[in-house]
This record gives structure tokens, C-alpha cells and sequence, in this order.
């Protein structure tokens, strides 16, 4: 079967690919006014020239492409670097316009005109895309834009192509001038390919500072929300006044003592401050409160730093002496009883009580420490007191 194309449409056909694909590019991915944007924008030109030159029946208008096309553009591309260089995208997006009007419009009606052979002559086109070449060059140089080399190359298989006229040397300047359009669309993808590398590399960046700022920012709320877990906590088991463990977590924790496997001996000193109820009465409230932080402060000077303070209610507070016997317990409870005394306008009655020999529920130590209590502000307060209820 004889095919249906020749060299010369196949060559329009390659034009209008790369003219399409290369507009189609620009379009979909520039949006910055920039050069290599108004370059891939005058692809227009060849693709409304070569196109309907493409699906024309008529000989003549497919002459008068493959003819004048390669100048045509050249001279587009020169004019609108030029403008590029003074009137930057504006200016040179209008002359496109126009350009490729006139250039669609009164192609045609010129080509039936008669001019001088010289004037039509494929070397002197040829001579005048590589002055135009380098006058594109200069001031692609004066500008400050990037060379180049697709674009360089492009333009100079143009105009070397112009210097193989005739049947003899149709196929390579087809082929020829197929690379040269090609070399031109990719001047514009690699371009677009490196503005779309550009900004996703940006967006890359944007995303690794917006992660960064949001795993800092979660850190923070999670900060934020263990210090408030933990002040919640601290609220549920300790007394704020005198910071010190409350009745309940007392309980809890000496539950929790007693029911371990294997479970070390401790001690208890239930203390409460003498005659409290007068410096309430006669001072206030206020002053009650100060006295009570200072004693609760004593306590905690007068112990190891894994023992327990817990305040039981009002003036009435517990000591948890872990590993401790009764005869350390005793010990400790009346060096805390002078302490009290010489750093305090007040004075303390304490009761002691050891685990197991005492009790081996948390009921029963607290009993006998209470009792202990009881029988030291019998004494006449201000005193400690223990006897075993064995």
C-alpha cells in the first residue's frame, strides 16, 4: 500500500507536534512572566501555519509554509527577545499577537505577489536566521537570560538547513529541520521541567518546614498537656496547702504497701499540732494556714526523700517511714518533736506505729498509731508515745 504522507507533510505533522506539545506546556505549567514563557507562547505561530497548511488541499499554501516558516519564526523569535529585553513580557506577548495575525492572514496573498529571485533566494534566508541567531544571542547575553544550547543549536540547524535546497537534499532537510523543532520545544521542557523541579523542590521545602513546625508544635501541646495531666493528678492526691499527700491517696498507697508479694516492714507517725484550735480562733485562719505550711516544711526536713507526708485533715497529719522499724520510727518522731518546738511557735503530739508487728491490715497500724495519738496528749502533749498492742 503506497502511504498517504510525504516528506514534506510529515515534516508539518512533526512541526505541529512539537509547536502543540511545547504551547500546551507553557500553558499548563508556567505562571511567571518569564522569557522561556513568551518563547513557548510564540509556538503558536508555526502551529497556525503549519496546521491548516497541514489539512489545506491546495499545493500552493504547503509550499508557501515549508518555504517561509523557519524565517517567519526566527524573525517572531528575534523580534520578541528584543522586546523582551526593553518591554519584558507585556510587550512582546502583544507583538506575538500580532504578529501571527499578519503573518496567517496576508501569508497567502504575498506569496502570489512577484519578487525579486534574489529576495526569495533559501541562502540568503539562511544567512539572515544566523545573523538573526546571533543577534539573539547578544542580547539574550545584554539581558542576563541563560544561554542555551537547545535553543542556539535549534536556531543554527534552521539556518543551515536553508543552504541544502532542492529534490537532492529534501530528506535531510526535513529530518533537519524536524530536529531543529524539536531542539526548540525542548528549550521550553527543559525549562518547564526545571521551574516544575523548581517549585516542587520549593514545595518539598515548605512541606519539611511545615512538618517540622508542626511536630514542634504537637510536642508542645503534648508538654502542655502531661504538665496538666500532672497538676490534675497532684490536685487529686495531694493537699495544695501544705503539699502534701491527701487522706485518700494515704489509704491508697498503704493498700497498696501492705498487698506487694513481698512486702518491707514500715512504720507510721500520726502527728497532730497542740492547741491549734486557739491560733485559729485568736489569729485567723490565714495565720493557721502559715503555721501548718511550716510545720508540714519541718516534716519533710526531719525525713529521707522516699518517706511520705500526708496530711489526714485540718492539723492532723501521717508520716510513712519506708524499711523503717519502730525503734527508727520512735527515733525520728522525737527529733521532729524538738525541731517542731524550737522552730515553731507550736507543738506537736505524735503517735507511732509499725508494719507488721503492729497490724498487718491498714486499719489496724492506724489504730494503734491513733491510740499512740491519744495517750501522748494524755501525757500533756508535746510528746511521743508507742506501745505495742502485743
Amino acid at each position: 500500500m503506497q502511504s498517504v504522507f510525504t516528506l514534506e507533510q510529515l515534516f508539518l505533522i512533526i512541526v505541529v507536534c512539537f509547536a502543540f506539545c511545547g504551547f500546551v506546556l507553557i500553558i499548563a505549567l508556567h505562571e511567571e512572566r518569564t522569557y522561556p514563557k513568551l518563547f513557548g507562547l510564540s509556538l503558536i505561530l508555526p502551529l497556525l501555519l503549519a496546521g491548516p497548511a497541514l489539512l489545506a488541499s491546495e499545493q500552493s499554501m504547503r509550499e508557501w509554509v515549508l518555504r517561509y516558516l523557519d524565517i517567519i519564526y526566527v524573525l517572531l523569535i528575534f523580534l520578541l527577545t528584543a522586546f523582551w529585553s526593553r518591554l519584558k513580557y507585556y510587550g512582546g506577548l502583544v507583538l506575538l499577537v500580532l504578529y501571527t495575525i499578519l503573518s496567517f492572514t496576508l501569508g497567502l496573498k504575498l506569496n502570489a505577489l512577484s519578487w525579486p529571485a534574489w529576495l526569495l533566494s533559501p541562502y540568503l534566508h539562511g544567512l539572515i536566521i544566523l545573523l538573526l541567531t546571533l543577534a539573539i544571542n547578544l542580547l539574550h547575553k545584554k539581558s542576563g537570560l541563560k544561554k542555551d544550547l537547545s535553543l542556539l543549536w535549534g536556531l543554527v540547524i534552521l539556518a543551515l538547513m536553508q543552504f541544502l535546497p532542492g529534490e537532492k537534499w529534501l530528506l535531510i532537510t526535513a529530518f533537519g529541520r524536524a530536529f531543529a523543532y524539536y531542539l526548540l520545544f525542548m528549550f521550553v521542557f527543559k525549562n518547564s521541567i526545571r521551574l516544575a523541579q523548581f517549585r516542587l523542590k520549593k514545595a518539598h521545602s515548605k512541606l519539611a518546614e511545615l512538618n517540622k513546625s508542626i511536630d514542634k508544635e504537637v510536642k508542645k501541646r503534648i508538654i502542655e498537656l502531661e504538665r496538666h495531666n500532672e497538676h490534675l493528678l497532684r490536685m487529686v492526691k495531694q493537699d495544695p496547702l501544705v503539699d502534701a499527700y491527701n487522706k485518700k491517696e494515704i489509704y491508697n498507697l498503704l493498700g497498696e504497701m501492705i498487698a506487694e508479694p513481698y512486702a518491707e516492714p514500715f512504720s507510721l507517725i500520726l502527728f497532730d499540732l497542740d492547741n491549734f484550735k486557739i491560733i485559729n480562733d485568736t489569729k485567723g485562719h490565714i495565720e493557721g494556714d502559715r503555721v501548718l505550711k511550716k510545720v508540714a516544711m519541718i516534716a519533710r526536713e526531719s525525713i529521707r526523700g522516699f518517706d511520705v507526708l500526708g496530711r489526714f485533715g485540718g492539723d492532723e497529719f501521717i508520716i510513712i517511714l519506708r524499711g523503717a522499724r519502730v525503734s527508727d520510727a520512735v527515733f525520728i518522731a522525737e527529733r521532729f518533736r524538738r525541731r517542731v518546738k524550737e522552730k515553731s511557735e507550736v507543738t506537736v503530739s505524735i503517735g507511732v506505729a509499725g508494719y507488721p508487728e503492729d497490724g498487718k491490715t491498714v486499719k489496724e497500724i492506724l489504730e494503734v498509731a491513733d491510740a499512740g495519738l491519744y495517750e501522748a496528749k494524755k501525757l500533756g502533749k508535746n510528746a511521743v508515745f508507742y506501745k505495742s498492742p502485743k
